[in-house]
């Protein structure tokens, strides 16, 4: 009688657990670093994305004049001088782009947001000065 209750009320205990999780990494995304507070974004956008290989189901981009912000659970600020590259790519079948830059202890990142041509074309512009073909 009572793993009976147990498995009725499991299902409806995970369900609450998810809805907790995506949540929290909703508004932890979501909070905003000071050195963004004071300017305003070029592009901003919340997508899927893989950092350093590992997926994250709720990453927020934004584009400024002079860096690129990606929030998940680990905040990571860009330089444009710090940006070596950015290519489209694939991950498991989504179409995205990777952000290659030589900032130590920052791991590797792709990013899918569903207009990724404007983002990619944003900071090639920015990282080379040149408009994109």
């Amino acid at each position: 009688m009572m793993i009976e209750n147990i498995l009725i009320i499991l299902p409806y205990l995970l369900f609450l657990l998810v809805v907790m999780l995506f949540v929290f990494f909703f508004l932890r995304s979501a909070s905003r670093l000071d050195i963004e507070k004071e300017r305003e974004e070029l592009y901003t956008s919340w997508c899927s994305g893989a950092i350093d290989g590992l997926k994250k189901p709720i990453v927020r981009f934004s584009i400024y004049d002079d860096f690129v912000v990606i929030s998940s659970l680990k905040k990571i600020v860009l330089y444009f001088s710090e940006i070596t590259e950015v290519c489209q790519d694939r991950y498991f079948g989504a179409k995205g782009f990777v952000i290659k830059h030589n900032k130590k202890n920052v791991p590797n990142i792709m990013l899918m947001p569903r207009d990724f041509e404007k983002p990619l074309n944003i900071i090639k512009f920015k990282i080379t000065g040149e408009l994109p073909e």
